[in-house]
């Protein structure tokens, strides 16, 4: 006898659910909204930050590269491309910055723009931007000066 009232209390289980209520559906395809618009979110800002690390990086192998030419010629270059194409070479290629611009930068300040100044070329700045703090060095336009970033 107990055998047969729970066979009947399944069957009616089975027979009244059958699929899903259109308000579970809806609450699966809003949490998985949510859950893809958050990571998408945080994909992007690793994004944005790994263009800011590869920005400092690149001015650092630059300073670094002009360094060298100026302990051999006790100048700066005129211009950078002179670290690649003289008969020393100081650096193989010289660095672009990251196509995209992040934070405040433009599309006109998002490059690597090298001045030389100071009697017979013994000063530069390079200037770059930052999309969002890195390290000591705030979002925006920076400079890099002999010695320092």
């Amino acid at each position: 006898m107990a055998k047969l009232i729970i066979k009947n209390m399944f069957n009616k289980f089975k027979k009244n659910k059958q699929a899903f209520t259109l308000v579970e559906l809806l609450v699966v395809v809003f949490i998985i909204g949510l859950l893809t618009s958050i990571t998408i979110y945080s994909i992007q800002n690793s994004k944005a930050k790994s263009r800011d690390v590869k920005r400092v990086n690149d001015i650092s192998q630059i300073q670094m590269a002009l360094e060298k030419y100026y302990n051999k010629n006790q100048n700066y270059p005129a211009v950078l491309s002179d670290l690649s194409s003289s008969t020393d070479i100081y650096l193989a290629t010289i660095p672009e910055a990251p196509n995209q611009p992040d934070g405040d930068c433009t599309v006109e300040n998002n490059e690597y723009v090298y001045t030389v100044s100071g009697t017979n070329n013994t000063n530069y700045t390079l200037s770059f931007c930052l999309g969002d703090n890195s390290g000591d060095l705030s979002a925006g336009v920076n400079q890099a000066v002999p010695g320092e970033i």
